[in-house]
């Protein structure tokens, strides 16, 4: 499916396609929910890294916390008080050190 076939199906322009594709911007949840709507696939295979076999469980899109640790908790609610802007430079470094990790692996 085209970009342009895909903004039509979801109602999201083709450049904020692009974007997603390009990681300059992240859609929201509800977007991910348009496109994967669009696609016919399940939301988390858009939010996984890698294919996982869910096992016929609906689309949770709310990830299992209970295995997080208390630290990596409150940094993620610090993460969510900044402002859009500074988010994004977070999610971009963590996105870069994630890359980078799996370049020595």
């Amino acid at each position: 499916m085209s970009q342009k076939d895909l903004a039509e199906k979801t109602g999201i322009s083709p450049r904020m396609i692009t974007y997603y594709e390009k990681y300059v911007s992240h859609p929201s949840l509800e977007k991910i929910k348009l496109i994967a709507e669009a696609l016919n696939i399940n939301p988390k295979l858009l939010i996984e890294d890698k294919e996982v076999n869910f096992e016929n469980k609906q689309d949770d899109l709310i990830p299992d916390l209970s295995k997080v640790n208390t630290k990596t908790l409150k940094q993620m609610s610090k993460i969510l008080l900044l402002n859009k802007q500074n988010r994004m430079i977070v999610y971009n470094m963590i996105d870069a050190l994630l890359e980078k990790q799996g370049e020595k692996n």
